[in-house]
């Protein structure tokens, strides 16, 4: 089973790396979401048994974690396989959308996780995003992709 923290206002990014079930929580039922939202609640405090999870997955939402330090020791703690987060390199050319409070480094990552145990992988990535401007126009920007096996 997996879980993906944050699916937002659309059907969330990891239906695309599994397959079997997948559980999508996020802070607040929407009208974009309320179809397919099974759990509504906060990524700092996840309603579940640590290791209930096989994968955790949560993409672009650390950024917008009051205690992001919190927000992914709630990822590991719940997991029993793996945790992947995605989120905006701190110097990606992307504007800062509205209520992020954080952007990242591959550093910050690596110094957190020396605290814990885990096999760990952080790489670069690309995005491309579809602005929705009236002519729309695709960017690309950089993000962090992290891997953490338990």
């Amino acid at each position: 089973m997996l879980l993906e923290v944050g699916s937002g206002s659309h059907l969330g990014h990891s239906r695309h790396h599994v397959k079997g079930k997948v559980l999508y929580s996020d802070v607040q039922v929407t009208s974009f979401n309320r179809k397919w939202l099974n759990i509504c609640c906060d990524g700092q405090f996840l309603p579940f048994k640590t290791c209930a999870i096989d994968i955790v997955y949560s993409g672009l939402v650390i950024e917008y974690a009051k205690d992001p330090v919190l927000f992914f020791s709630e990822l590991l703690r719940v997991a029993k396989k793996q945790v992947t987060v995605i989120c905006w390199h701190r110097l990606s050319r992307i504007k800062k959308p509205k209520g992020v409070k954080h952007k990242f480094s591959p550093e910050w990552f690596r110094t957190l996780l020396t605290n814990f145990n885990h096999e760990i992988h952080v790489e670069y990535g690309w995005l491309r995003i579809d602005t929705n401007m009236p002519i729309p126009f695709l960017m690309t920007s950089k993000i962090i992709i992290v891997k953490v096996w338990k």
